[in-house]
């Protein structure tokens, strides 16, 4: 969590429960992050907080990105910065795929990338690990407005500025359908059900399903 007044910190609850009573008792424990804006710059537009805790990415438009190592319990520390859109551009959505490892970033040119983070030999950040650009997957020359992640694979859906709507296969970079909401308005909001039988997207007066007959969770539809 990011505060008004600039703190940054990341909060973890532990829930105790009396057996006798039943009453919940709910702990809260905080993870002071130092934070101080690189110059010139002013909030992050996203925060992402890894799914094991253990990451935190603070994430600018401009694609500028701050990796935070939050494994010690007791003291997080900047690891590494990088940029998210090396090529131009700017970021206007970030999602996690399942697990929380994989970084999903939208542009406005109409990409989308997958970032992880690995641990190449010679890395010369302060925990050895460095995140990097898997996949890109382009789109429609329109700002990427809404990511959905499957909660079952490795299947994602990008909703777009103009209308669109992509099905991609992450693993394998690889786009699987393009449809497109009838009055071409921009998406809102995108998902894959949760059993995987269909997407469905929003407009601002739209709400259109499809239906989807996906094969093995990382199989290409480039044989």
């Amino acid at each position: 969590m990011l505060t008004a007044n600039g703190e940054l910190g990341i909060y973890t609850t532990d829930e105790t429960e009396n057996l006798l009573t039943g009453e919940i008792t709910v702990e809260v424990e905080k993870l002071a992050v130092p934070f101080d804006p690189p110059p010139g710059r002013e909030s992050p537009a996203f925060l992402k907080l890894a799914g094991t805790a253990n990451f935190l990415y603070l994430i600018w438009s401009d694609g500028y990105a701050i990796r935070f190592d939050a494994r010690d319990e007791e003291r997080a520390e900047a690891a590494e910065t990088f940029d998210l859109t090396p090529d131009a551009g700017s970021i206007t959505r970030v999602q996690y795929m399942i697990g929380k490892t994989t970084l999903l970033v939208g542009s406005d040119t109409g990409s989308v990338q997958a970032w992880f983070p690995t641990r190449p030999d010679g890395a010369e950040t302060i925990d050895g690990i460095v995140t990097v650009k898997a996949h890109e997957m382009q789109g429609p020359a329109s700002p990427v407005t809404t990511l959905g992640a499957s909660a079952r694979s490795r299947l994602a859906v990008a909703g777009h500025a103009d209308g669109t709507v992509r099905l991609l296969l992450v693993s394998a970079a690889d786009e699987v359908a393009r449809v497109s909401v009838p009055t071409g308005a921009a998406i809102e909001a995108a998902v894959v059900s949760s059993k995987e039988g269909g997407i469905v997207a929003q407009s601002a007066r739209q709400l259109v399903g499809w239906e989807l007959r996906a094969g093995p969770p990382d199989a290409s539809n480039r044989a």
